[in-house]
């Protein structure tokens, strides 16, 4: 499966290629910070799982930000994982399908963009994950590439693992509690080997209960 591989080498991988990228990304024009933005109660504190989280650059400048909130953190990237030193966020390697921690802690939780290259049989534990250890009236934001048909591409890294863009919208809206609250295509990781349509990604908010 490609979660194993992920787990035992390509995150690490993954995260050596892109460190010096993440580490200079500019987090106050970030789309999810920007969204967070316009939902964190700065006089509340919230729970906040990032998944996909690399060393936690996100989750470190969000703190800053809102110094009452607890940000948890997991990715399949030891190597990234262990980079971060900060005391203020908690980190662990780990993956989607199965989170480490209680039902309902969370107040939010982000995919990180990083959906698009878990396992298809993961899908349906992935999406229950996020239920069980979200609360009532919390928020899942997505960030992942966006197609209405389903489209494999060959990952360009290693060989025998393959990207998967969709709408992952799907994985979440058919039940009942879970329903939209914002919705916004942008093109972030255009390249010329793919059309505009393929470069297309989604940043979704959604609300549980």
């Amino acid at each position: 499966m490609q979660r194993k591989k992920f787990l035992k080498s390509e995150g690490d991988n993954y995260f050596l290629r892109n460190e010096e990228k993440l580490f200079k990304r500019d987090y106050s024009k970030d789309e999810i910070v920007l969204l967070l933005k316009n939902k964190i109660n700065k006089n509340k504190k919230y729970n906040i799982l990032e998944i996909g989280c690399a060393a936690g650059d996100r989750l470190i400048f969000l703190k800053k930000k809102f110094p009452n909130c607890t940000f948890f953190g997991i990715d399949p990237s030891k190597k990234a994982i262990n980079k971060n030193k900060n005391k203020n966020i908690n980190l662990k390697v780990g993956s989607a399908e199965k989170l480490p921690y209680g039902d309902k802690k969370f107040d939010i939780i982000i995919f990180g963009f990083c959906l698009y290259l878990c396992d298809n049989e993961d899908l349906f534990k992935i999406g229950s994950e996020a239920f069980r250890t979200t609360k009532n009236k919390s928020f899942i934001i997505i960030k992942d590439y966006i197609q209405s048909k389903i489209k494999y591409n060959k990952y360009l890294n290693s060989k025998n693992i393959f990207s998967r863009k969709m709408d992952y919208l799907n994985m979440f809206i058919w039940h009942p509690n879970i329903k939209i609250i914002s919705h916004k295509i942008i093109i972030e990781h255009e390249n010329k080997k793919f059309s505009k349509k393929d470069s297309e990604v989604s940043i979704v908010c959604l609300m549980k209960g």
